[in-house]
């Protein structure tokens, strides 16, 4: 049977490995237990139809069907005592069962106070531990969470949640199936899923996706630990959470990483245990880049390109070294 008759034929989830073994068992949804294979085939493409959401075909990776509080249980599973959370400034920290302890008591206590699911809380605070477990208290008890810029006057969030521009308001709602399958990709591409000790400093926003997901969510489904270095932005606190929390990524903004290189007291800062840096937010100059690399020492550069209205990173760049920089300019 030639392999374009067997494709063709496939109903259900297959592998193809490197040792003709042809078919393994079907892909199992979380990436420490994925085979190596050379080939991955999807089903069959199908047809999106009025009733459809999504449509997929032959891939090198299967999407996650998993929901959040699914994705994050497997991770206490793996790591239970690997720290999950950080808040230098407040002074807390979280393994990964004790996170999913609070997950589940403020879970049962959003419903013991009356919402249920389909309802929606609003989050209109900044980057405080209570933010990231609603996010996941809210998930598990299918509240739809409502994440709100903490620096918005209250006319602008009449404006935004009841207003809107020409009409009714046009909040981009995210699905579980969006948010853990970004992340998932999120993370492989940057080589989460198979660097060790993964620690990222998160001065970014959780009310924008790229805190809540690329932070809270990559954390839920790669193990990562995430340290946040305070409750509202501030450089100089950056650079020492970094440093003394061994941090091996740094997350941030054009913006932010302009700051950081231009505070006073960089040149004293040991960044030597991390290893890159991930760019997002928006248009980022490639001479900064080379300064985050070059002033820094940060070794490599990951550029993401978001959606406001969409489920978070719509695509993101290769990791950018030092050689390859200076390759581009000359």
């Amino acid at each position: 049977m030639s392999s374009k008759i067997l494709l063709t034929n496939l109903r259900t989830t297959a592998s193809f490995c490197k040792t003709l073994n042809f078919l393994q068992r079907p892909w199992t949804p979380f990436i420490a237990s994925q085979q190596r294979c050379a080939i991955h085939v999807d089903t069959p493409p199908s047809i999106p139809t009025l009733t459809t959401s999504y449509a997929h075909g032959i891939s090198s990776q299967s999407l996650l069907s998993n929901t959040v509080d699914q994705c994050l249980l497997h991770t206490v599973e793996r790591h239970p005592d690997r720290e999950a959370l950080v808040f230098v400034q407040d002074g807390i920290r979280k393994t990964f069962a004790q996170f999913y302890q609070d997950v589940e008591q403020a879970a049962a206590g959003l419903l013991a106070v009356g919402l249920k699911k389909g309802d929606r809380l609003g989050m209109w605070g900044p980057n405080i531990y209570e933010w990231v477990l609603m996010q996941f208290a809210t998930a598990k008890a299918g509240i739809i969470l409502v994440a709100v810029n903490p620096a918005y006057q209250l006319q602008e969030v009449e404006f935004a949640l009841r207003k809107g521009t020409t009409g009714k308001p046009k909040g981009a709602t995210l699905s579980h199936h969006n948010i853990v399958n970004n992340a998932l990709f999120i993370g492989m591409r940057i080589g989460f899923n198979w660097r060790k000790n993964v620690r990222v400093c998160v001065p970014v926003p959780m009310y924008h996706c790229f805190g809540s997901v690329g932070g809270g969510m990559v954390m839920a489904i790669h193990g990562t630990t995430i340290v946040f270095p305070s409750t509202g932005y501030d450089g100089h606190a950056n650079l020492v959470a970094a440093e003394k929390e061994k941090c091996t990524f740094v997350y941030g903004t054009p913006t932010m990483f302009i700051d950081m290189l231009n505070q006073p007291d960089l040149p004293k800062i040991d960044l030597s245990s991390v290893e890159g840096g991930v760019v997002a937010g928006s248009p980022c100059p490639p001479e900064v880049i080379r300064k985050v690399i070059s002033v820094m020492g940060i070794k490599e550069v990951v550029v993401c390109y978001l959606a406001v209205a969409g489920p978070g990173v719509v695509k993101q760049s290769d990791v950018l070294k030092g050689a390859e920089l200076k390759a581009a300019r000359q």
